[in-house]
Order: C-alpha cells, then structure tokens, then sequence
C-alpha cells in the first residue's frame, strides 16, 4: 500500500473515532432538556424539619425551572460534589416520560438527573430555592 493510502485510511479511522466520540458523549452528556409541555410537581420530605410537601408549581414556575434546566450545564455525576437527598426533587411528566431533578441540600447550585449534574447560575439556584420556599421548604435541608 502507498503512503497516500496509508494517510487515507489513518484520516478514516480518526474520522470514525471522532465522529463515535461525539455521538457517546451527546449520548451521556446531553439530552437532559425538559419538554415545554411538561408540568413540574415538586416533592420534599424533611424529618428534621418534619415538613412533607407534594404540590404542582404553577404554570409560570414551571416555565421558569424547565428554562433553567434547559439553560444549565451538564456534566457527569461524579458522586463528590453536593448532597442530594433522593426525598427533595422535581419531577417533570409530559404524558410520555417522567424525569426527577433531584436537589443538592447543601445550597449547591446544581440538581441531579440520570447520572448527570444540571449545574445552574447562582441566580437560578437562588430564584430556585426562593420559589420552593414559598411552599414551606427550608434550605440548607439538614
């Protein structure tokens, strides 16, 4: 085989790879959005506090957590970086699939999906946490 053929098959193979790279990584990093027709349903249980809460956030809540969501970052749950508690999360059905984000209690901007990390803006997880307050939920959630 030539050099010229050589350099071909080395630039398909690279090609191939990199093309396979971003597919798996599309795969596991991405596609965490929410679906504009979805409607948000907020659950928090705290035996500290003793509070339970199960309520649906209002249309306009949940336009602006699924913009959130949608807006953040996503990376892999590396299982170091906040503490979520599997009782304090949203969960997001649009009559085909259900997704719970579940929430740091430590005032962690991020939430937890799927083995990933939606990493929000300071001033989303602030707006975030001032929304849920005003159903009766405390953070930092002991």
């Amino acid at each position: 085989m030539s050099k010229k053929g050589k350099k071909r098959r080395v630039w398909a193979v690279a090609l191939v790879v990199l093309i396979a790279i971003a597919v798996a990584g599309y795969a596991f990093f991405g596609n965490v959005s929410v679906s504009e027709d979805a409607t948000a349903e907020f659950y928090y249980v705290n035996d500290y506090y003793d509070i339970e809460i199960t309520t649906t956030l209002t249309e306009e809540e949940s336009k602006k957590v699924r913009e959130m969501i949608n807006d953040g970052r996503v990376v892999v749950d590396n299982g170091l970086s906040c503490g979520f508690d599997d009782s304090i999360y949203l969960s997001f059905d649009d009559g085909n699939r259900v997704k719970n984000f579940y929430i740091a209690c430590d005032n962690c901007p991020n939430l937890k999906h799927d083995g990933k990390v939606v990493m929000l803006s300071k001033q989303d997880n602030e707006e975030l946490r001032d929304m849920l307050r005003k159903y009766g939920a405390k953070f930092p959630c002991v």
